[in-house]
């Protein structure tokens, strides 16, 4: 799980994984490591990819990121809203500048994991 810090532009991830205490640090005592902050660049060029036959209709997606995302009226799945799209391709877009940390945390919400990301 990852939440979103400082208008969309920090990615803080939670690692479980590392609760776990660390080695004995002589100065430091015990520690454990429990948060990672990533900087997400703004106009990070990607690519969205989204497995619409795999897609559960959860909602996660567009609820987490409104401004990229959108239910598909016909099928109920998630799709890529129209002007972001590649081609025309409801499975395929290039989010908006600014959006990029949402469409991550979307992503890495997503509880069947359908949303690839991609360098553009």
């Amino acid at each position: 799980m990852f939440t979103i810090q400082d208008s969309g532009k920090d990615v803080l991830h939670e690692l479980p994984e590392l609760q776990a205490p660390l080695p004995f640090h002589p100065f430091l005592g015990k520690y454990t490591i429990t948060y990672i902050l990533i900087r997400v660049p703004e106009n990070l060029p990607m690519k969205v990819v989204i497995d619409r036959d795999s897609c559960t209709s959860c909602s996660t997606c567009w609820e987490t990121c409104p401004e990229f995302f959108e239910q598909d009226p016909d099928d109920s799945f998630s799709r890529v809203i129209g002007k972001f799209r590649l081609d025309g391709d409801r499975a395929q877009g290039t989010p908006p500048d600014g959006s990029e940390a949402c469409v991550l945390d979307a992503a890495d919400l997503c509880p069947v994991q359908i949303i690839r990301i991609e360098a553009d």
